[in-house]
Order: C-alpha cells, then sequence, then structure tokens
C-alpha cells in the first residue's frame, strides 16, 4: 500500500569513534551509485556527505563513510551520472553536488576531494541534473532564477548556455531532463513550470563526445589519485615524526631544536 513505506532503515555511523558516531546527521538529499541500489551518497545541511550500504551481507549496514566541509552550507542535491552505452562504468561513480554556498562540484567515490569545482553561480544552487544522453551535459538551476547548461567537454569554468528561466525575483526549484535528453522541464518558486528545447550538439552526442568525457575524466582522475596518495604519504611522514619526537628524551629535542640555529 502507498500509505507507509515498505521499509524504514535507520542509517547509522557504524565503526566510528563514539565522539564522531554520536553525532546528529540530518540529510537533505541522496542519490544511488550507477544501478547499485545497494551504495548511496546523502547529503547533509551542515555540507557533509555521506557514503553508506543499505545492505552489506554479514557486515553492519549504515554510513561507513563521510566528508566534512565538502561544501560551506546545505547541500540541495547528490546526482549520480546515469549509465549510458559505451560509456565504462566507473564513469557512473561520478557524481555532482549542488550547495546553498552558490557552487556545484564533480565527485568520484574512489576521491575525498573534488574533481571540479564549478563557481559561476551568484546565488543559491537549488538543483543540478545530469543529461541522460549527452555524458558531458549537466544542469544547474540558482536563485537568480539562471538555467545554466554546462559542458564539460568544451568548459569547466564557464557553462556552455545560460537562460532567464523564471519570472523577475523568482528561484529555480527544480529541474527534469526529458528521457531523450532534447528537453528540460525548469520549475520555479512561483509554482510555474517551463519547458525549454536543448540545441542538437546538446542533446544528441556522437562517439567522439564519449570518448573525449571519458579521456578527460580518467586523466583527472589519475591526477587526483596521485595527489591523494602523496597527502596519504605526508600524513604518515607527520605522524611518524610526531611520534618520533615525543619519545625522545627532552634533552635530545632541546639538541635538536639548538642545531637549527
Amino acid at each position: 500500500h502507498l500509505e507507509e513505506p515498505s521499509t524504514e532503515l535507520d542509517m547509522q555511523l557504524v565503526g566510528k569513534k563514539a565522539d564522531v558516531k554520536d553525532r546528529d546527521i540530518t540529510t537533505t538529499c541522496f542519490g544511488f551509485v550507477g544501478r547499485d541500489s545497494n551504495s548511496l551518497v546523502m547529503g547533509s545541511d551542515e555540507g557533509v556527505l555521506y557514503k553508506a550500504r543499505i545492505y552489506d551481507g554479514n557486515a553492519s549496514r549504515g554510513i561507513y563513510s563521510f566528508i566534512s566541509g565538502a561544501h560551506k552550507a546545505p547541500i540541495t542535491n547528490v546526482g549520480f551520472r546515469p549509465p549510458i552505452k559505451g560509456l565504462p562504468p566507473v564513469m557512473s561513480e561520478l557524481y555532482i553536488t549542488s550547495s546553498f554556498d552558490w557552487t556545484t562540484k564533480l565527485w568520484h567515490t574512489k576521491t575525498r576531494k573534488p574533481l571540479y569545482v564549478f563557481e559561476r553561480c551568484r546565488d543559491y544552487v537549488y538543483d543540478v541534473k545530469w543529461s541522460p544522453v549527452h555524458p558531458a551535459i549537466f544542469a544547474t538551476g540558482d536563485g537568480n532564477g539562471m538555467l545554466d547548461i554546462w559542458n564539460l567537454n568544451k568548459d569547466t569554468e564557464l557553462p556552455t548556455q545560460s537562460i532567464m528561466a523564471t519570472e523577475k525575483d523568482r528561484s529555480v526549484g527544480k529541474l527534469a531532463f526529458s528521457k531523450d535528453g532534447r528537453k528540460i522541464a525548469v520549475g520555479s518558486s512561483s509554482g510555474n513550470i517551463k519547458l525549454f528545447t536543448l540545441n542538437e550538439k546538446l542533446a544528441c552526442p556522437v562517439k567522439e563526445d564519449t570518448d573525449k568525457f571519458y579521456e578527460s575524466m580518467r586523466a583527472r582522475l589519475q591526477v587526483m589519485a596521485q595527489l591523494q596518495n602523496q597527502q596519504q604519504e605526508n600524513e604518515k611522514l607527520r605522524h611518524y615524526s610526531s611520534k618520533s619526537y615525543s619519545n625522545m628524551p627532552a634533552n635530545s629535542i632541546h639538541s635538536l631544536l639548538n642545531s637549527d640555529r
């Protein structure tokens, strides 16, 4: 029946320290990882991203990881790159987030830092949606009433097209692409819905568009992986150094400091 949900899950942090485990979690949005209905990423009103599993075999279900400071304000949407024919499955682990901090960010499930940060908007970003057919296209809607169409194959700093999509002093509340990617519906804070048609190049990608997107994202992921590995190594070195110093006698530390003068 439709009066009550068939299943309710209490998503709690698992395997974490007590002070972290007891924190209040208030989620505002979520997205499933590709076709995997078991794994999801949730956005929160404190700007934290939470990674969770609904079912995990013999392990405890719940939130197993989180990214603090993912955004500086409430997150309004989490959207994964929909699977597209010809695009490797690893690209379905790309996801994009929008926030009241005026930014949109592109992530991958294997990274803890955004691949790209889009700062074009000058107001709250209320929604973000991927094109269901073009791998590099996504749209954002903000508090100024602007609909921005982004093409990552062309530019990562400016949208390829910007449209005033609402009446004066109204914001874009929600976005939705048609199944064929040719149209996009825009819901405004006034309660109205407008339908826009995308031009042929944005709505009908060719094989080169898919190949270019994959190559650019793969290169970006390799760079981020290297930076992430380097950061982990630096943290290990700092931990080792501080541990070594803490075990040194006071006179040895004093001698070490004097030797640098």
